[in-house]
């Protein structure tokens, strides 16, 4: 990587890094502040919401980190869909502050399924970011480093596929749309059984 890519892709971080700071902020400042204080540990949808989501940006994070520390190459698909991703990853704390306020009306399906849908999209970009930027440093990884890659790849996009499987199958049943996000759990661990099959394979 030349200097000037180098010096964009820090600035790359460096920026991505203030909108994740900024989404956790922004997710705590939001929250409706209840009536009465004694309510603030009794409205169990907020809590589970918030730590939901605090979990959910701090694995972005991480899976974000990865990606430049040892993957990304700036190019204009690549600089697009990262901004993409990190609109959506604000979208989502806005979406987490529509679904806590209507979590206990008539209208709470309304509410979670915009919320389930934008999850899955902001890892199928963070996922597409990973497809994108391993292909390009395909030729100058080493074994080791293209099965990390191709990992990293597949766990990031097993993310956003598992809530719109699970999507369905809730919509099927007639459950909450939020419990969809356990769809995660099922494809991750489809994937590392799958993973661990190319291994032996290979």
């Amino acid at each position: 990587m030349n200097a000037r890519n180098e010096r964009l892709t820090h600035r790359l971080e460096a920026f991505s890094d203030v909108v994740i700071g900024f989404s956790l902020a922004e997710m705590s400042v939001n929250l409706a502040i209840p009536r009465h204080a004694s309510e603030v540990y009794t409205h169990t949808v907020a809590l589970v919401a918030f730590a939901w989501t605090f979990g959910v940006i701090a694995a972005f994070w991480w899976s974000h980190h990865r990606l430049f520390e040892g993957y990304f190459v700036p190019t204009r698909a690549t600089v697009a869909l990262n901004f993409v991703a990190l609109a959506v990853l604000v979208w989502l704390v806005y979406e987490l502050q529509v679904f806590v306020r209507f979590a206990d009306t008539t209208e709470h399906a309304a509410a979670a399924i915009p919320y389930v849908l934008t999850y899955s999209v902001m890892y199928l970009l963070l996922g597409a970011l990973f497809v994108l930027c391993v292909r390009m440093r395909w030729p100058e990884l080493d074994v080791a480093e293209r099965r990390q890659g191709l990992n990293a790849t597949g766990r990031v996009l097993a993310v956003g596929v598992g809530p719109l499987a699970g999507l369905a199958v809730c919509q099927a049943f007639g459950i909450y749309p939020e419990w969809s996000l356990f769809g995660i759990f099922v494809t991750q661990a489809i994937w590392r059984l799958a993973f661990r099959r190319l291994n032996l394979a290979g």
